[in-house]
């Protein structure tokens, strides 16, 4: 019930969403381009796996809600 009730006012609940970097741009990029591993890039800035592969999908969303704006 407690937890019922506080998603009812909007309360977040779980860990906080992780900064992303900000050499993330030039990171994504090379994931993008082939240059670089989604594992490699893990491991250069210190993130799992499951990180780079949640921004990128949130990347590929924001871009394509910017599309359905224009």
């Amino acid at each position: 019930e407690g937890i019922a009730a506080a998603r009812a006012r909007g309360v977040h609940l779980g860990r906080p969403p992780m900064r992303r970097p900000d050499a993330w741009p030039q990171v994504s990029e090379r994931i993008r381009s082939h240059e670089l591993t989604q594992q490699k890039a893990a491991d250069e800035l210190g993130v799992c796996r499951n990180t780079i592969m949640k921004w990128l999908r949130e990347d590929e969303q924001a871009v394509a809600q910017a599309i359905g704006r224009s």
